[in-house]
């Protein structure tokens, strides 16, 4: 178990954006990676931010830069978290 985690947040630090909304969709509504979908890439915010389906949920989940702060112990993509969930 250990080394599987370390294994996937050394890949998620490599991953881009949308990979690493997926790993963190994956565990906040704890389904498999393939069961989620990239439904949009907004353009019109400044930092990524991503529509997503997972599971029967939609949500919004934003890329920050660097210098902003994403509660560790909630993200498992660094960088990445969720802002918005709602049921379609």
């Amino acid at each position: 178990m250990r080394f599987t985690i370390t294994l996937v947040l050394l890949a998620s630090a490599c991953a881009s954006d949308a990979e690493k909304v997926k790993v963190q969709a994956a565990s906040d509504f704890s389904c498999s990676e393939r069961e989620i979908a990239i439904i949009e890439q907004r353009d019109d915010i400044t930092e990524p931010t991503f529509e997503i389906e997972a599971c029967g949920h939609r949500a919004r989940y934003t890329c920050h830069d660097r210098h902003r702060d994403v509660d560790p112990k909630k993200s498992v993509a660094p960088g990445c978290a969720l802002d918005l969930e709602y049921k379609h």
